[in-house]
């Protein structure tokens, strides 16, 4: 005996499958489409230019050695004309391979793409890759003061990342690592006495005011600032403002790898220095 065979046709499956079909199509169509290429949805999730005008040009590959005069020597020589600001990325005051033009109008920037989009100029002999990008959410927008700079410290919100490290240093500020974890800005400003620190501009005459260094209290509360602390690190991190960029030079060179304090600490903590561009 041989199985039965209905030759009455499947018809219930075939509907039942074709109404999945139909519910899975609807519903695909009625909800919102996120990163697919080739759809208007993708188009609107991606970071659109004409969308949101900007004035800024990331530059990638750009070597860590380069200062802000030469991408603005090597941006020059390849034919733009239009006023712009040269930023230099980093990361946790440390220098990255990437910097930012940032120009007048959305007319410059694009009037500089022309002569430097993609890769078409080179930093010593390094191509360099320029595309438009919107403002980084790390740049620098405003000059906090003296006061102002002081309670950002205090609150941690000094971390030296993005264009020009988040700061205003154009060379005049310097990284300590590697310095004892308990160590206080105190304690590291009285080890720096004979450097020359960042004062107020215009300041009067304090007289009897003053203290034995010549800074008030706000100058030396923002001569140096303990930065936050990386992970589980014993050390500790300072940023030091220095008066003046050969005063910068003159403090990494008498500190880079060097023990700080031997006298009290011995060869158990060494210090390096790195200035802030």
């Amino acid at each position: 005996m041989y199985p039965r065979i209905s030759a009455r046709p499947l018809v219930h499956p075939v509907r039942s499958w074709a109404s999945a079909q139909n519910a899975c199509r609807l519903a695909t169509s009625s909800a919102p489409r996120f990163n697919q290429p080739g759809t208007e949805s993708a188009e609107h999730d991606r970071p659109s230019i004409r969308g949101n005008p900007t004035n800024w040009i990331r530059l990638h590959d750009v070597p860590r050695t380069a200062l802000h005069n030469d991408v603005r020597r090597a941006v020059t020589r390849s034919g733009v004309g239009q006023k712009f600001q040269v930023y230099l990325d980093y990361y946790r005051f440390l220098r990255t391979p990437g910097a930012w033009l940032k120009f007048e109008n959305q007319q410059d920037m694009h009037a500089a793409l022309q002569h430097i989009g993609g890769r078409k100029f080179q930093i010593t002999a390094q191509d360099i890759l320029a595309i438009p990008t919107p403002a980084p959410s790390d740049a620098v927008q405003r000059s906090r003061g003296f006061r102002g700079r002081a309670i950002a410290a205090q609150k941690g919100s000094i971390h030296g990342n993005g264009p020009d490290a988040g700061t205003r240093s154009m060379g005049r500020d310097v990284v300590l690592y590697g310095l004892p974890g308990k160590i206080e800005p105190e304690d590291v400003l009285a080890a720096l006495k004979g450097f020359a620190f960042r004062k107020k501009a215009n300041k009067k005459d304090l007289g009897n005011e003053a203290e034995t260094d010549g800074m008030d209290e706000e100058e030396r509360a923002q001569a140096v600032y303990k930065l936050p602390q990386i992970g589980r690190s014993l050390t500790s991190r300072h940023l030091v403002r220095l008066e003046s960029q050969s005063e910068a030079h003159r403090l990494v060179r008498q500190l880079h790898m060097t023990y700080w304090d031997q006298d009290l600490w011995g060869t158990k903590y060494t210090c390096r220095a790195r200035v802030v561009y």
